[in-house]
Parts: C-alpha cells; sequence; structure tokens
C-alpha cells in the first residue's frame, strides 16, 4: 500500500515502544480523490521471546469517504477504533502459541457501533527439523443488523496481505473484511532457515443477511454460507536486500453468493508473485 501522505514518531526505551503515525493513502485516480486520511497510536511491549501486547487508537481525521445505507449515507470521518492486542508464544517452552485481538469502532458524530476480533491458537513442532507449524483461528467481524437504526458493520480500514485480519485473497476482493464469520487453519514449514511456505483453508459465512455496506449486488444475501478459500504462500528473504512473495489462491463460491446472481458463478484463482528489494 502506497500512502501520499505519511509521518511517523516512535519512542522506544527496553521493550516498550510508543508510536504515532499519520497516513493517506495513495488513490488511482486524480479526480476523485477523497483524500481519506488517519491518525494513529500504539503503546506496545514486545519482549521479543514469549509476550507481545499493545493497544492501538485509530481515527479517521480527515477525508469526504461515506459508508453506503439503503436510506443515505454517514460520513466516515470521524470514525474511530480502539484496538487491543495480546500474542502469546512457546506458552512454558511447549510450543505452543495464541494470537488475538479485538477491536471496537465506533464513531464521534455518527450512530455508528461494530465490533469486530480473533482468536488463534497453534503449535510449533521446534524439534523437528523444518519447524512446521499449524494454527487454527476464528474470527468474527460485525455485518450490520438491517432491522436497528444504528449502522453495525466494521470498517477493516487499510488491512492487507494475509495477515491477522484478512480472510482469503479472493474473497477480500468480493466481501471485503466486514460481516464475515471465519475459520482459518494454517500448516507452516521452513524450507530453510530464511524462508518458509504455508497452506492457509478459510471456511467463510455471513454474519447477517443484510449485507449494508457491501458491493451493491450483494447488499441482501439468501443464505449465509459465502465459499471456501485454499492459499499456498512462499516467502522469505532470498538474500539480505530481496524479500520473496509467491502465492496461489482458489476460491469456490457458496450459496450465499450464488443465490445473488442469475448466472452461474466460475470458482476463482489468483497467482500473485513480488520482489522486494530493501536498502
Amino acid at each position: 500500500t502506497a500512502f501520499q501522505k505519511n509521518g511517523n514518531l516512535a519512542i522506544q526505551y527496553k521493550d516498550f515502544k510508543i508510536s504515532g503515525h499519520f497516513v493517506e493513502p495513495q488513490e488511482l485516480f486524480r479526480d476523485k480523490q477523497l483524500d481519506v486520511n488517519y491518525i494513529i497510536g500504539t503503546f506496545n511491549y514486545n519482549d521479543n521471546k514469549n509476550l507481545d501486547l499493545g493497544i492501538s487508537y485509530i481515527s479517521t481525521s480527515g477525508g469526504r469517504a461515506k459508508y453506503s445505507l439503503p436510506d443515505g449515507s454517514i460520513e466516515k470521518k470521524g470514525m474511530y477504533v480502539i484496538n487491543p492486542k495480546v500474542w502469546l508464544s512457546n506458552i512454558a517452552s511447549t510450543g505452543l502459541f495464541i494470537k488475538s485481538e479485538y477491536a471496537y469502532q465506533a464513531h464521534h458524530t455518527e450512530d455508528m457501533e461494530s465490533n469486530a476480533w480473533y482468536l488463534g491458537v497453534g503449535y510449533s513442532f521446534k524439534n523437528l527439523k523444518t519447524t512446521p507449524s499449524v494454527y487454527y483461528r476464528y474470527s468474527f467481524l460485525q455485518g450490520d443488523d438491517g432491522a436497528t437504526e444504528k449502522y453495525e458493520r466494521f470498517d477493516p480500514i487499510l488491512t492487507g496481505v494475509l495477515g491477522n485480519w484478512v480472510q482469503g485473497l479472493n474473497f477480500r476482493k468480493l466481501v471485503g473484511n466486514g460481516n464475515l464469520v471465519s475459520h482459518r487453519v494454517e500448516l507452516t514449514s521452513w524450507i530453510s532457515p530464511t524462508m518458509a511456505i504455508s497452506f492457509d483453508y478459510f471456511n467463510l459465512r455471513a454474519d447477517q443477511l443484510t449485507n449494508n455496506g457491501g458491493l451493491a449486488p450483494i447488499t441482501t444475501l439468501k443464505n449465509k454460507m459465502l465459499g471456501q478459500e485454499g492459499s499456498l504462500t512462499l516467502k522469505g528473504l532470498l538474500n539480505k536486500n530481496m524479500t520473496l512473495l509467491g502465492i496461489v489462491s482458489y476460491a469456490t463460491p457458496g450459496k450465499g453468493l450464488e443465490l445473488a446472481f442469475v448466472e452461474p458463478l466460475p470458482d476463482w484463482l489468483t497467482v500473485q508473485a513480488a520482489l522486494f528489494l530493501n536498502f
């Protein structure tokens, strides 16, 4: 993700870090600039061994973007998120690890409130040659209940890649990262000290049949099953200046999407390769 405006300040003392950021994403079309920008503050503790704790505050400080509703829209400016995080690794020296985050989202002036969270549990077999690991994650990203006046669809803001919040490379392009309940299973193996290969499986359902805030053809669903996706990823360092990322991802639509379209939906395939240079 490129930013046309970006300011960062970080202060670190031993395992504690306080950071602040101002970002404005680069938009594709000059005549359609919305100039949305964000202010972010984070307090973090990381002992680089077993414990990574943090809390972030994120606010939309400017711009002309809006959340679309059936009877109008509300301003995105003024939206904010409070986001605590707890990551525990190698618990009791067993290879067991836990990842969890929660995001409370609301608005200073509009009737908007939403919640999102994930909880993941995994195990790393550190005594085996390729250090394989298995990881399961349950994620909830709230959808809008059409029976209430409050707007409740979670806005994932600037999430990207297949990290902790994104729910499938193909499905992200169609259903976004709101109104989702998902299961994820990830298998990872280090084929070299600097290169890992992993396989991810996603099972995706909608939180609400009312899909306000989604793409126009699927603002109303007749079934909550959205589909499944499998991704094979190769990532790591080729040398100290070059990082490789390769992804092949295949997705099949579920009943919720099939019933929203007259024509049959095909499966989706994404093949992506990227080389990053760092100096």
